[in-house]
């Protein structure tokens, strides 16, 4: 879904003759208000078409041309290593705020500022249905070398930051953001015991755990040994017999 909002974004600054000849217009004087209601008329067919939450378009001084919808205002955020000038926000699902430089024959004559709803990532955070009772997703990102930023999660149903280690010892998205992957039985911050899978994100900044509990993880091994061993002693005495 990221690499989706690169080509949204790439496709309406470098992909669309018509709006790129209505910046070149804006860029060699003041564009007069026609010219700007034509640019906003064909941000606001694409954000619809594209299914945006918001569009923007800057001319060469950076001063704003037009702009269709609304960018959410002080969302929970992190800023992404990859793609370069992408944030991926929080406010009640995912956002992702994407830049792309608009040019034209090789020269750049703006930028394309974008805010897109990935919605299959926002389900899959919000949806638990298939993780047991206790399993959850935790999504999360260096803040500094103490500090993380997470999203939220089943068990934390607000964003929050964390440190990265407690008593001195690393937590296991702390190992993903150094970029180890691995799996590891820890204590979490509900003090429950659980089993921890983490990874980096390629190489996006973003680290990624999935974790359940392990009393939840052996319940099944105990009702399995619930009949097998008296179903096993069983058998020995029937052998014996």
């Amino acid at each position: 879904e990221i690499d989706k909002g690169i080509d949204i974004a790439d496709s309406i600054a470098n992909r669309r003759p018509h709006l790129a000849r209505l910046m070149a217009t804006v860029n060699d004087g003041p564009a007069d208000e026609e010219t700007r209601r034509e640019i906003g008329m064909v941000l606001e067919i694409v954000r619809l078409d594209q299914r945006l939450s918001a569009l923007a378009l800057y001319d060469l001084r950076g001063e704003l041309v037009a702009m269709s919808g609304e960018f959410l205002r002080e969302p929970f955020a992190v800023s992404l290593r990859h793609p370069e000038n992408a944030t991926l926000k929080w406010q009640d699902g995912f956002y992702l705020e994407l830049a792309a430089t608009m040019q034209q024959q090789g020269k750049k004559i703006g930028t394309v500022r974008i805010e897109y709803p990935p919605v299959t990532l926002t389900a899959a955070f919000l949806n638990y249905q298939n993780n047991g009772e206790t399993g959850e997703t935790a999504l999360c990102a260096a803040l500094t070398s103490e500090q993380m930023r997470c999203f939220p999660t089943r068990h934390r149903p607000q964003p929050f930051d964390s440190p990265r280690s407690v008593d001195g010892k690393a937590l296991p998205l702390s190992l993903a953001i150094d970029g180890e992957s691995g799996a590891i039985m820890a204590t979490d911050y509900r003090a429950q015991d659980v089993f921890d899978a983490y990874s980096p994100v390629g190489n996006s900044g973003l680290v990624m755990v999935m974790k359940i509990d392990q009393a939840e993880l052996r319940r099944p091994i105990h009702q399995h040994l619930l009949w097998i061993v008296p179903l096993f002693a069983g058998l020995l005495a029937l052998g014996f017999a």
